[in-house]
């Protein structure tokens, strides 16, 4: 994705209103001459074409509601032109198919006001974000592959005595989490963990508690702060900070509203790792108050070091709640661009405006890229394609076994058999598409390291498939078992020439060519001109096994290292195992002490994976392959 940085800079407060006598100092991108500009359009004005936008205008419009959208549309329309030329001089670039971020920075708070997001609907190639810049260094990110959610939400009672309270989706949010977070466990798994009627004291708790949160989503109603008039005879504290504009509605114990102002809320996090985002399902919370600002809730998370925090300007409605789960934070736990997210969770607004009036207008994202984003979200998108696999397996077999256990099954598919069956597929299929969009990448957008993993996960994937493909063929009877067993053996050869095309890129990596191996000997039977490609994979491995971190490694450099070895004695025993067949001595003592090793590594790191991961291949040497007669693995490798 291109992106061009327009910062705009002025001396004195941080707050302020639009005027049009100000000027502020642009630069656009890194090139260009800074330049004196200022907004054409004065406070007054913008406040009258924002209030247009409000959507309980159109709650109370009854007969009205055409004329009242009709003036939210021209107010739109009409300040596009004036937003255009204050941002880039009219002149907006142009990319092709490609995206390209405007990145806004300032830290002018009164330009925050600013509706730049109407640029992207007559602009379809751009995505607007917004940055404030922050302290250095910044505070760690929780950047995990393995999402981590923190999902907090309040519905206060409206007022002391009243058993009223604030209602909020809570649960519509709870089952949109379950079906986002299905492959990690939904919100029943480690992947999930919910603060309900939340307390400043429970998220305290909770954020200090090195749960490592990689997402933060809080759903809450943003209230007004209470102004009190000064008491009579005391002085004015002239040197006070003003209050904020807008606060979140958090619980006290009594359950009554808890006022909490952005920087108190942004304390929380102490001294812990941020949140890589930071979603808010809060009206308001990210409006500037001309005269009363102080720093928005979203201002304020932002600059205490969450990279990537989206909130709203205006009132937020529930059904555009909603799609900060169902498609923005859906996309950034995938590993996809969240700029692109940003882009896509407002182009699913603009798709339901009857619903969610100008949330698709309000909807701000601040976002502050890594440096090294692209093969962050590479990396991401390879381990997130994986626990995938997993998950599409599980449920593989447990689909299978409720197909076994019904008597029906052996006489063929019922419809509702049928379609647990496509399922199977269509999910397989699924994690390959995506697979597939990454390799059209650009070869210098893709290590050769990363290239070989994903050629591997595409491979994995078309064996899991095909094994569970024959597990369902070899219960059924007729025309559907030869259906399914066909099936299978087609993905395996698919996945012996998959795995192919990933050894092809390196002979460094020792897994791509045993699976080659061992999927080309289940084919052919034989191994008699592959003796050079098993040398090389099993000197590969053995190099694997055999790395020692330098005593100045990090500590995940340390386990890396030491992961690596424990895949290398799995090679290792694969390659005893099928050594007679490329005309080597027997090695079964040799493969059961590799093996030894791997469980030992194993439980070292406190990691079963490997170990659970060796077992199911093996055991696919027994009952899969030496157990279906059109494939030729002989005996005596079944045997060991």
């Amino acid at each position: 994705m291109q992106s061009l940085t327009v910062e705009f800079q002025r001396f004195g407060d941080p707050t302020g209103v639009i005027r049009l006598s100000d000027r502020y100092i642009r630069t656009i991108g890194t090139t260009a001459p800074a330049k004196e500009v200022s907004f054409a359009l004065s406070q007054e004005i913008l406040d009258r074409g924002m209030d247009a936008l409000d959507y309980r205008r159109f709650e109370r419009a009854a007969g009205e509601l055409d004329a009242i959208r009709s003036t939210a549309e021209h107010f739109l329309d009409d300040i596009t032109p004036f937003l255009e030329s204050f941002l880039l001089g009219g002149e907006l670039p142009t990319h092709g198919e490609d995206l390209c971020q405007i990145d806004v920075v300032t830290h002018a708070l009164e330009l925050a006001q600013l509706p730049f997001e109407i640029l992207e609907e007559s602009h379809p190639e751009l995505v607007v974000t917004r940055r404030i810049r922050q302290t250095w260094p910044p505070p760690k990110v929780n950047r995990d592959t393995d999402p981590k959610v923190l999902f907090a939400w309040a519905e206060p009672r409206v007022r002391q005595g009243s058993n009223r309270r604030m209602d909020v989706p809570h649960e519509r949010h709870l089952k949109l989490f379950d079906r986002l977070l299905d492959d990690w466990g939904g919100i029943a798994g480690k992947a999930f963990v919910e603060v309900g009627n939340a307390t400043r004291e429970m998220l305290d708790a909770v954020l200090t508690d090195k749960h490592g949160f990689t997402h933060v989503h809080l759903l809450a109603h943003g209230v007004g702060p209470i102004r009190q008039s000064e008491p009579l005879g005391e002085r004015i504290d002239l040197e006070g900070k003003p209050a904020p504009s807008m606060l979140v509605a958090l619980e006290n114990e009594d359950g009554t509203i808890d006022r909490c102002p952005p920087d108190e809320l942004a304390e929380l996090f102490g001294s812990v790792p941020r949140p890589e985002t930071f979603s808010l399902a809060t009206c308001h919370s990210a409006e500037v108050d001309p005269v009363h600002s102080g720093g928005t809730l979203a201002h304020m998370l932002h600059a205490a070091g969450v990279p990537i925090v989206l909130a709203s300007q205006l009132a937020l409605t529930q059904d555009g709640s909603d799609e900060l789960i169902r498609t923005f934070l859906a996309m950034v736990i995938e590993g996809k661009d969240p700029r692109a997210a940003a882009r896509a969770c407002r182009d699913a607004l603009r798709a339901s405006v009857e619903k969610t009036y100008y949330d698709r207008v309000a909807l701000v994202s601040y976002i502050h890229v890594a440096d090294d984003l692209e093969s962050l979200l590479l990396e991401k998108q390879f381990k997130v394609s994986l626990a995938h696999l997993k998950a599409i397996s599980r449920d593989a077999n447990d689909r299978m076994e409720r197909i076994v256990k019904d008597p029906e099954a052996v006489k063929g598919l019922t419809q509702e058999h049928r379609t647990e069956a496509e399922e199977i597929r269509r999910r397989f299929a699924e994690v390959r598409d995506g697979l597939a969009e990454l390799e059209l990448k650009p070869k210098s957008k893709l290590t050769k390291a990363q290239r070989e993993e994903l050629r591997g996960l595409q491979a994995s994937s078309l064996k899991r498939e095909a094994e569970a493909a024959w597990n369902l063929g070899r219960t059924l009877s007729g025309d559907d078992s030869r259906e399914w067993q066909e099936h299978s053996r087609e993905a395996l050869l698919g996945a012996a020439d998959a795995y192919r095309r990933a050894a092809e890129v390196s002979r460094d990596n020792h897994w791509t060519w045993v699976q080659w191996l061992v999927l080309e000997a289940v084919h052919r039977g034989s191994l008699a001109d592959r003796e050079d490609d098993w040398i090389v994979a099993k000197v590969a491995a053995r190099d694997s096994t055999s790395l020692v971190p330098p005593p100045e490694a990090s500590e995940d450099d340390q386990k890396e290292i030491a992961e690596k070895a424990i895949w290398g004695w799995g090679s290792l025993c694969e390659l005893c195992l099928i050594a007679p067949l490329v005309g080597r001595e027997e090695a079964l003592s040799e493969a059961k002490e590799y093996l030894d090793k791997l469980v030992s590594g194993s439980r070292a790191l406190g990691d079963g994976f490997p170990i659970t991961s060796t077992l199911t291949q093996l055991e696919r040497y027994e009952t899969w392959w030496g157990a279906d007669s059109h494939w030729k693995l002989p005996a005596s490798v079944v045997d060991h």
